[in-house]
């Protein structure tokens, strides 16, 4: 990132619902001038939806002047800043958090869309105009946000992986396309017992010798591949996913965290406890409150 550019961290008020909208934004007249200013940056999608008026939108090195009905893609951590153009600029801005449509076991889907796009090899065009199905389903989402109706979070989802395809299909960058996903069809085989041995072994100690035997590959060839693929280390993605197991048994148990920490394959809750917060931003004890309170409501 360039040194103008400053790191944003989004807040959201239900980590466990992390999708925030910030409603009829209106751009500072004051920054209409002729210059691109340094802008910021963030780990979330971001979605622009002008309703009014014209803004001029920088997303890394483009410049887009944007109209009404106008819908700005910005893509995981790319800079961008939204300026006023002329008229009486509003527009809608949503912000979706990994954790939103990634539960944290990469899947199929995972590991053939949303992880190359969360990690930036992948990209979405930024400007869309005329793309019809998308302007549809993003108001449907927006709807379901602001009326908030019985299971809206449901709804809001929903409609939210419809438009994650809808892009997918349509509006991937013509230097980032397809193609790219389908070319590493070979390598995701080649590793794919990797995702099958630790999905059964998670509870019990897992060398990276035994995973790299599961694919008759040394772990040196493993390693490379599995970082090519998915982005992660090996051990980055067991944490995960074991992390993802003690958050499901967070949720759906009365299990106290030396009996979870036991059954994800961990021997010291105190680096379960350190990594669980840094992963998901909040700590194990933290998420069953949260819990709790939601139940309430």
């Amino acid at each position: 990132m360039s040194d103008s550019n400053q790191y944003e961290k989004i807040p959201f008020s239900n980590e466990l619902f992390p999708i925030r909208i910030l409603w009829d934004c209106h751009p500072d007249r004051l920054q209409n001038s002729g210059e691109k200013s340094g802008g910021t940056w963030h780990e979330q999608l971001e979605i622009l939806y002008v309703l009014q008026g014209k803004i001029r939108v920088d997303c890394g090195y483009r410049r887009y002047l944007c109209n009404s009905g106008d819908i700005v893609i910005v893509n995981p951590c790319e800079a961008h800043a939204v300026n006023f153009h002329s008229g009486s600029p509003s527009y809608h801005c949503i912000m979706i958090d990994s954790k939103f449509y990634d539960n944290g076991i990469p899947d199929i889907c995972g590991l053939k869309y949303t992880m190359p796009m969360n990690g930036r090899q992948l990209k979405f065009n930024n400007l869309i105009r005329n793309n019809e199905r998308v302007r549809i389903i993003l108001q449907e989402l927006i709807t379901e946000c602001r009326e908030q109706k019985y299971a809206y979070e449901v709804a809001a989802k929903g409609y939210f992986l419809c438009l994650l395809a809808e892009l997918f299909r349509n509006e991937l960058n013509s230097v980032n396309r397809f193609e790219k996903v389908i070319s590493e069809k070979a390598n995701y085989d080649l590793i794919a017992p990797v995702f099958s041995y630790i999905a059964e072994n998670y509870g019990k100690k897992i060398l990276l010798n035994d995973l790299a035997a599961s694919c008759c590959i040394s772990s040196a060839h493993l390693c490379r591949v599995f970082k090519k693929i998915t982005g992660k280390t090996v051990i980055e993605y067991l944490n995960e996913y074991r992390l993802s197991k003690v958050y499901l048994l967070l949720l759906t148990t009365d299990k106290n965290i030396s009996e979870i920490a036991s059954e994800t394959g961990y021997s010291d809750t105190g680096y379960l406890w350190r990594r669980f917060k840094s992963l998901y931003g909040f700590s194990p004890m933290k998420l069953r409150e949260m819990t709790s309170q939601n139940k309430k409501e």
